[in-house]
């Protein structure tokens, strides 16, 4: 990895810790942005990021479960190969929206036995506030 693709690795590793990745996930990542070719074998993400099994081994399963990353099978060959999943931010920044509406509707629930309970009010209110508001967001999305 060259000195500019490491220092975005670095960048990226920050960013991403920022947004509650654990450290490796954001590393691995931030590589699969970078790398040449886009296709990555378990032992190159190890070998490049100098990453313990274990470490590549959750990161690439977490970053799977988030569908941001996809494991691809080469005919004839037995290793595991990463990549990213095309427009896999678009969509996972798209369910995180959504998540928003569910976050009400489940304080509306809560204020049907406590009507009283501030914290459920505050909840309902935040939440409703960014359904509503991010809602065009998520369908300006797709366009993407």
């Amino acid at each position: 990895m060259n000195k500019s693709d490491s220092a975005f690795v670095d960048e990226f590793t920050a960013f991403g810790m920022g947004i509650g990745l654990p450290r490796s996930a954001a590393r691995v990542l931030g590589f699969l942005h970078v790398c040449e070719p886009d296709l990555q074998s378990y032992v190159q993400i190890q070998d490049t990021l100098a990453l313990s099994t274990g470490s590549v081994s959750i990161a690439t399963k977490m970053l799977e479960d988030m569908q941001l990353v996809e494991r691809v099978h080469l005919s004839g060959d037995k290793r595991h190969y990463y990549r990213l999943i095309p427009n896999g931010f678009v969509r996972a920044t798209k369910r995180r929206l959504e998540t928003f509406g569910m976050g009400r509707d489940l304080a509306l629930r809560g204020l049907k036995d406590h009507p009283n309970d501030g914290r459920l009010v505050m909840l309902e209110r935040l939440y409703g506030f960014l359904d509503t508001e991010l809602k065009g967001v998520a369908r300006k999305l797709d366009e993407l």
